[in-house]
């Protein structure tokens, strides 16, 4: 589900497997994303400010992407940003973007 709304966007998955499984959501971003607080960063670039939260049980890993030189010359830097989680059937993985 996507809902947007007061300048947020929040994204909801529900897990219908009839099973547990591990949850992944890979965020890309060309600005490394800083810590603010458990479970939620900012990102900032070109004056603008974006707050990321995720819902528990959601955690995050942060990591540098390795680009190639064209890609280098044209992103600059690019970072990865993991969401994950074990989630069990019937369950719902959130996230929030919000201005910060």
């Amino acid at each position: 589900m996507l809902a947007r709304g007061d300048g947020a966007v929040r994204l909801a998955d529900t897990v219908a497997a009839g099973r547990t499984i591990d949850y992944v959501l890979p965020l890309l971003s060309p600005a490394r994303p800083q810590p603010d607080g458990e479970r939620a960063w900012i990102v900032a670039s070109g004056g603008q400010r974006l707050r990321i939260i995720a819902d528990a049980p959601l955690s995050g890993s942060l990591a540098e992407v390795e680009l190639d030189g064209t890609l280098r010359r044209s992103w600059g830097s690019l970072w990865r940003l993991t969401l994950r989680g074990r989630l069990a059937d019937g369950a719902a993985a959130g996230v929030a973007f919000l201005p910060a």
